[in-house]
């Protein structure tokens, strides 16, 4: 899309277990409504820091 904005968006969603899946991280809506880009990704932050698994 020429001269689409892009929306990127970082999440901790995945922190309990009831959250994977969860659909407010969807960005297909605002990809159709609107004349954007959504890309979103999730982290986890364990004990040992930024993206330890």
């Amino acid at each position: 899309a020429p001269n689409a904005s892009v929306l990127v968006f970082f999440h901790n969603t995945m922190d309990r277990e009831e959250s994977e899946g969860w659909p407010a991280i969807d960005g297909s809506f605002l990809a159709a409504v609107g004349n954007l880009i959504e890309v979103t990704a999730s982290y986890r932050v364990g004990v040992f820091g930024f993206l330890s698994s």
